[in-house]
């Protein structure tokens, strides 16, 4: 059981922030995580039409995320993820009556995982089957934070045969349930709606 913390702060154009993280290694094949991050970003485009954009001084993120990744089992996989930070309005010129509202479109906790079962054990060969979940909570249709989109939970599965290393058939249906969501908006009068059951299949192949 290896445990490793890493510290770490990235300055680009426009954005400062700082990142401190904790990772381990559970197992040969299984990771876990979890960081904290605060971010200040300077002049960040925000569209509000089709062809309205406006420039918004400093908006900052502050929260945390936590993921586990890989192999539990010969036969079981995971991958999940969970992420629950504020993102505030810091300083708008331009539209002071924002400043200190959340930004528009962020969701204060969101995450998804997906479980994975392996007819053969290490899924080299074979049929495969999965469900994931994909949680998003809700989120300011505006900045003037007039009201909310409300969350939703989003169940997908899949089924997957390998044939060898280089090729394999997938068949994916998303929101199985057929959920009525909102992917995102300009405006409050400009907001748009997810799709709802909808089935993919795919031949994945290397030469």
């Amino acid at each position: 059981f290896d445990v490793s913390i890493v510290a770490n702060e990235a300055r680009v154009i426009k954005s400062n922030g700082q990142e401190y993280g904790i990772k381990w290694n559970i197992g040969e094949d299984l990771t876990a995580s979890i960081a904290y991050f605060d971010i200040l970003k300077t002049d960040v485009l925000d569209v509000s039409s089709f062809n309205v954009t406006n420039v918004i001084d400093e908006v900052s993120s502050k929260g945390f995320e936590a993921s586990i990744l890989g192999r539990m089992t010969p036969h079981w996989v995971i991958s999940a993820n969970y992420s629950d930070f504020t993102a505030e309005i810091e300083k708008d010129d331009d539209k002071q009556e924002t400043i200190g509202n959340s930004a528009r479109g962020t969701p204060d906790k969101s995450g998804a995982v997906w479980v994975r079962y392996d007819l053969e054990a290490m899924g080299e060969k074979g049929l495969s089957f999965a469900v994931g979940l994909n949680y998003v909570g809700e989120r300011p249709v505006d900045n003037t934070n007039s009201f909310d989109l409300p969350d939703f939970t989003l169940v997908d599965v899949m089924a997957t045969y390998q044939f060898d290393n280089n090729v394999n058939v997938r068949l994916k249906v998303d929101n199985v349930t057929d959920e009525r969501w909102y992917s995102g908006s300009y405006t409050s009068q400009s907001v748009f709606v997810g799709n709802g059951t909808n089935a993919t299949l795919s031949v994945d192949f290397e030469i």
